[in-house]
């Protein structure tokens, strides 16, 4: 069972812009640019309805902007689900709800487990998908532009991207699977390198993600601790042998000796 986030075009369907509500397609079934597709008839949506709420940018830690207050496999075979954003608890949902109604961001990132798959034309149609988590994802710099110049007030967007645009940890965290530190990796790779294939994305961060980041610390602080020994054990050594001390020396050689250790840490 591998868990799998995608992000797909939302097809928005209905706006209640009393309620803050938004009817819209989640996951239309058609091959996506990973030569992929779900199969829309083996969705599981019980996990997802025990705890339906809507997330930015997979943000467990964060309140959610909204619920989704009904999420179903409509007659045309494609997810299909209405979100009720917390536009009057929330200032940061409000402002979501309202770059989606403007139709400023046309994006959702859902996450789910798949448990198999099956080839057909050269596309890998994914099957008895569990749905687990939708979340609303990043607008892009040109939109974010001309939702402030529609007179949509945008601060609050804008001081959760240097929240989120923080670079996290290149390898795993001690409360994390490595298929999630992977696929927590993998967009920020692919950020980087937009050029960057997939298949090259998913090495680079199994790879990354095949240590955990505790063990990496711990290797750190000894290589540090015994960089500082050998500063020591220099200055101890030219502080005995050189009898006219020449603290300008033995000072240097000592700094020299730290600056490694400083290197190391970055």
């Amino acid at each position: 069972m591998n868990f799998i986030k995608k992000t797909f075009s939302v097809e928005v369907e209905n706006i209640d812009e009393e309620n803050g509500i938004i009817r819209a397609i989640f996951s239309s079934g058609l091959p996506d640019r990973d030569g992929e597709m779900i199969d829309q008839e083996t969705w599981n949506l019980e996990e997802y309805k025990k705890n339906p709420v809507v997330l930015w940018s997979h943000d467990q830690l964060s309140p959610p902007i909204g619920q989704m207050i009904d999420i179903f496999v409509n007659d045309d075979k494609m997810l299909e689900g209405k979100i009720k954003f917390a536009i009057n608890e929330y200032d940061f949902a409000n402002t979501i709800y309202k770059l989606y109604a403007g139709k400023f961001i046309r994006a959702f990132s859902i996450g789910f487990n798949s448990e198999d798959y099956e080839e057909v034309n050269g596309v890998r149609v994914l099957k008895n998908n569990t749905l687990l988590e939708i979340s609303a994802v990043n607008i892009p710099a040109d939109a974010l532009a001309l939702a402030k110049s529609k007179g949509i007030n945008t601060c609050c967007l804008e001081k959760a991207y240097k929240k989120y645009n923080k670079k996290s940890p290149a390898c795993r965290l001690d409360d994390e699977t490595k298929n999630e530190c992977v696929a927590r990796k993998i967009p920020e790779i692919l950020d980087e390198n937009p050029d960057m294939k997939q298949e090259q994305a998913v090495a680079i961060a199994e790879s990354l993600c095949s240590k955990f980041c505790s063990d990496l610390e711990k290797e750190k602080d000894k290589k540090n601790k015994e960089t500082i020994e050998e500063a020591k054990k220099s200055l101890e050594k030219i502080l005995k042998e050189d009898k006219k001390i020449n603290y300008k020396r033995a000072l240097n050689k000592a700094i020299r000796e730290l600056l490694k250790t400083k290197k190391n840490i970055k």
